[in-house]
């Protein structure tokens, strides 16, 4: 007897960050640019989300378009940011989850 098994094909997706290019100043909303790298798994932004531990409770990502394997990603937020530090957890991933992790 053969049994015919069709497998999803999951990727995981191997993502990296570049340096992040901070584009605003305390007591602004936060506005910073970062190159994702390994982006071609990503099929837009509602592929990303905030994860638990994240300093903020809501941020507007902006994928840009991929060039190569890399993509362009804006982060920016409607509070004000006070603090010199931030952490920011980034749930990325359609399929499957890959933990990104940034600070600013």
């Amino acid at each position: 007897m053969h049994r015919n098994h069709k497998l999803k094909h999951v990727v995981t997706a191997a993502l990296g960050l570049s340096d992040i290019d901070v584009r605003s100043s305390l007591g602004q909303q936060l506005k910073e640019k970062v190159t994702v790298l390994g982006a071609e798994d990503l099929k837009d932004r509602s592929c990303l989300k905030l994860g638990a531990n994240s300093d903020l409770s809501h941020v507007n990502f902006m994928l840009g378009p991929l060039n190569g394997n890399a993509a362009a990603l804006t982060l920016t937020s409607n509070k004000i940011i006070n603090e010199p530090i931030l952490n920011l957890s980034i749930i990325a991933g359609c399929d499957s989850s890959t933990n990104l992790t940034t600070c600013s």
